[in-house]
């Protein structure tokens, strides 16, 4: 923030108020206030902002039927050089209250992994980033159950019609799938 300065063409850069949306770009750089009095040049100090650290829960899949791989990954963006964040999955039944910590394989990293069941499914599922001491969580996301379909038992005869002669043994065969 000490060298190679250049005017800002960002809204309010000839006031004492500058005002920008915060993003990637423009928190790469140092801003500061320069001002002329009298023809003498004075300079504020150099600010720099830092975007928050933030997380993104993203599900492989929407709904899934029992044994079906389920991944949960979170996408972490703007921790701060040389800080190593903690990570915990939690789930709740209406993604609102009652998060309770979840002891699944990846429960503790930004990669949650289970095969799916019926007591896995229908919660809401987020991730607890700590970050300094402060904590940052993600979107809840969910995973509907969708149980496997069963087929309709069938039972098809063999024929519609038979021909047979007065005293003739009649047979009818059926075959029954799906039961």
């Amino acid at each position: 923030g000490e060298t190679d300065w250049s005017a800002s063409s960002l809204t309010g850069n000839k006031t004492t108020e500058l005002s920008f949306a915060a993003n990637e770009t423009r928190l790469s750089y140092y801003y500061r206030l320069m001002t002329k009095v009298d023809g003498v040049t004075y300079y504020s100090n150099a600010v720099k902002v830092n975007l928050v650290p933030s997380v993104t829960a993203i599900p492989n899949v929407t709904e899934a039927a029992d044994d079906d791989q389920v991944v949960l990954t979170a996408t972490v963006k703007n921790v701060p050089e040389g800080v190593t964040p903690t990570y915990r999955w939690y789930r709740s039944l209406d993604g609102e209250t009652d998060w309770s910590t979840s002891s699944l394989t990846g429960c503790r990293t930004t990669e949650l992994t289970f095969a799916a069941n019926e007591s896995r499914l229908n919660y809401y599922y987020r991730l607890l980033m700590k970050v300094d001491g402060v904590n940052y969580y993600s979107n809840a996301v969910k995973v509907d159950y969708v149980p496997e379909s069963v087929p309709e038992p069938t039972i098809t005869a063999a024929a519609n019609t038979m021909e047979a002669a007065e005293g003739d043994q009649v047979v009818i065969t059926a075959t029954v799938e799906n039961i």
